[in-house]
């Protein structure tokens, strides 16, 4: 849920933090910014697809990887 509300946060103030700390501004870094925000719904979505109940192995057969 932290995941999700960070990028709540991100797009109504325009600015994300990653886990090292740095934070990136959607007015100085916009490529950094969209970056993050895309990993971390990455991350929103993969945690998401765990708590249904599904398998991580599930995602590695999505994309071919098995």
């Amino acid at each position: 849920m932290e995941i999700l509300w960070s990028l709540v946060r991100a797009f109504r103030r325009g600015i994300i933090k990653n886990t090292s700390g740095y934070s990136f501004t959607l007015d100085d870094s916009p490529m950094l910014f969209t970056l993050t925000a895309i990993v971390h719904a990455g991350g929103a979505l993969f945690f998401a697809y765990i708590a249904a109940g599904y398998e991580a192995a599930g995602i590695t057969r999505w994309v071919g990887w098995q």
